[in-house]
């Protein structure tokens, strides 16, 4: 509880990246988020102000003809269309009122990007007056999408000079949750529209729905097993990266079946928790032409080929699985040390992500560690 009343000042380094394709869909991120968090009555209003450095890596051969201008680029010039990386540094303001489980944000993507655009969200999560078991929660937000460095910061094709990308999702999601410490269970739905800087327009939905039990809940253990469904579908396909796509993971069907398992302890100046899912993930992506929404380009590339210039449609069905670990340590009445590491490959190719922090808490913490921890990270974590 005293945490919660405390003011703090963090600071954190996170990684994140993914074995994807060289100035495509490859990235390495590095942000380093810093925060001043401080309580007015029962509200809590705080300041963020995150560095962030993507990498791409560059796109060369016959991965340059799948990049911004296409193959008419590629036979035009014959040359790269140069390494693709980004520098900014975001901001935000953010205010919450715990009591009322109300949340907002405001701020902007990151400042020194190709493409800066204003970003937050508002929530309200309560519990239904006949039973505090029983709890309800809405949001409405408008997103950065940062799966690639496209789709979050922009990309630029040094041979024709096209720029496109900065993609933000914008719509809200309603949900409910049921738990009485011996059984869970929720569902949700979502619905975004995604726009974009020279980019087609999509539109997301999202419904999920999970249940589980648990099988150690004391003060100091949490212990859980369960079964989950996710569903989410996109009226187009637009997870390429030649001009008019938005480099985002896009299929027209993606469901999930997992079973997760979890386990959270705490000691007296030390916490941690483990989360892990395995199951079965279907993936169906429609066809989608090099250049939509523009067909005097997408003839071009058509007559650069000598045939019809499209990504082909592709449906799978494999093994899907998440692993993810934080842990925090008190090191002094007011400093705290935390980190959080994960892989997953719940889209189409395996990525990870890590990071460390220090938080400073502005009272003398001398209570138990919160269960489970919840580490700090950057506001543009996915």
């Amino acid at each position: 509880v005293l945490q919660l009343r405390s003011g703090f000042v963090a600071q954190g380094l996170g990684v994140r990246g993914n074995n994807g394709e060289s100035g495509l869909s490859n990235l390495t991120a590095v942000e380093a988020p810093f925060e001043v968090n401080i309580p007015t009555g029962d509200n809590r209003l705080a300041v963020r102000v995150t560095p962030v450095h993507l990498d791409a890596g560059s796109a060369s051969g016959e991965a340059a003809s799948r990049f911004g201008g296409g193959p008419a680029a590629s036979l035009r010039s014959g040359d790269d269309p140069g390494s693709q990386s980004a520098t900014g540094v975001g901001l935000a303001l953010a205010f919450e009122n715990p009591a009322e489980g109300f949340k907002a944000d405001i701020g902007t993507t990151p400042q020194g990007f190709l493409y800066s655009t204003v970003v937050g969200g508002v929530s309200l999560e309560r519990t239904f007056s006949s039973t505090e078991n029983l709890r309800w929660g809405a949001s409405l937000s408008r997103r950065p999408v940062t799966d690639s460095l496209l789709s979050f910061a922009g990309a630029e094709d040094n041979r024709t000079g096209q720029q496109w990308g900065g993609v933000t999702a914008n719509g809200g999601r309603a949900q409910l949750a049921f738990d009485d410490r011996e059984m869970g269970a929720y569902t949700f739905a979502g619905w975004h529209r995604l726009l974009g800087n020279n980019v087609e327009d999509n539109d997301r939905v999202e419904l999920g729905a999970g249940v589980y039990w648990y099988l150690q809940n004391d003060e100091q253990n949490q212990a859980t097993i369960g079964l989950n469904l996710l569903g989410i579908g996109y009226r187009e396909n637009l997870g390429y990266f030649t001009y008019g796509h938005g480099g985002y993971f896009s299929p027209q069907r993606f469901f999930a079946l997992g079973v997760p398992v979890s386990w959270a302890r705490r000691y007296d100046r030390f916490s941690f928790q483990l989360r892990g899912s395995v199951g079965v993930q279907s993936i169906k992506q429609d066809e989608a032409d090099f250049f939509p929404g523009d067909r005097a380009m997408q003839a071009d590339a058509n007559a650069a080929l000598g045939y019809e210039a499209v990504y082909a449609s592709d449906k799978s069905t494999g093994v899907g699985y998440n692993l993810y670990g934080a842990a925090e340590y008190q090191l002094s009445d007011h400093l705290f040390f935390g980190g959080h590491a994960g892989v997953d490959n719940a889209q189409d190719y395996r990525q990870w992500n890590g990071g460390l922090y220090l938080r400073y808490m502005l009272e003398r913490m001398t209570g138990s560690m919160t269960m489970p921890v919840s580490p700090y990270q950057s506001p543009y974590s996915n």
